[in-house]
């Protein structure tokens, strides 16, 4: 069994952006997700649930890299390392808040990473194909081939891939929830925020390797300028 890294946005950013404290986001939380439709029964805690509980099927806003706009199944998305997941998703912050309106541009939000234990019996792994069809995949900005991939492997309980943000890591995607450890086993306190020039994502969190500046690259890639 493998841990996986998931960096969690709260329900309710400018909410969670006003927390006194761990508590109180935790209630802000629970009453919120009392209010939305779930999807998602069993033990699982809510951290992890939430991905699944999104609406389907996908929209077109929505799709992913190995979860096109259509389909039925959500994914939980991790790193194999925390490094790894804030890479990933700090793209992601840095590409839409760029294209957000300029309020936005200075707001720091509230995130919250995590680990739990991931069962990689029957998961397709993209690093045994040909590098070809690998790379084709990977494309760090063009998501048509990994959109098919999935389609073409639609039953598959989960995907494993080479991180395109990072550079030596790896990622998961996880479609069957059966397939995760029902709590977390590790949980900190980030936070996210433009960098002045608007170009990078200032990175705040209690856990020293991940706290910097997270730079985009040309190729797709980000790096970590520590603070």
């Amino acid at each position: 069994m493998a841990g996986i890294w998931r960096v969690y946005t709260p329900t309710n950013i400018q909410w969670a952006a006003t927390a006194l404290n761990p508590d109180e986001l935790d209630f802000i939380e629970s009453e919120i997700n009392k209010s939305k439709t779930k999807r998602t029964s069993g033990p699982w805690e809510p951290w992890i649930k939430a991905p699944f509980d999104f609406p389907l099927p996908i929209g077109a806003k929505y799709g992913a890299r190995f979860t096109p706009s259509g389909s039925m199944r959500n994914a939980l998305y991790g790193g194999f390392e925390a490094v790894t997941a804030v890479f990933e998703t700090t793209w992601h912050f840095l590409r839409f808040r760029k294209a957000s309106s300029p309020a936005l541009h200075c707001r720091r939000e509230m995130r919250r990473i995590f680990t739990v234990g991931f069962h990689e019996t029957a998961a397709i792994d993209i690093r045994t194909l040909p590098s070809a069809e690998m790379d084709r995949i990977l494309d760090p900005f063009d998501y048509s081939a990994s959109q098919a991939f999935a389609w073409a492997h639609s039953t598959a309980p989960s995907i494993i891939a080479p991180s395109v943000r990072h550079e030596s890591g790896i990622c998961a995607a996880v479609f069957d929830i059966a397939k995760l450890e029902t709590k977390v086993s590790y949980m900190r306190e980030l936070s996210y925020a433009l960098t002045e020039d608007k170009e990078a994502v200032s990175v705040r969190a209690d856990i020293e390797d991940i706290t910097g500046v997270c730079v985009p690259t040309q190729n797709g890639r980000m790096h970590l300028r520590m603070s």
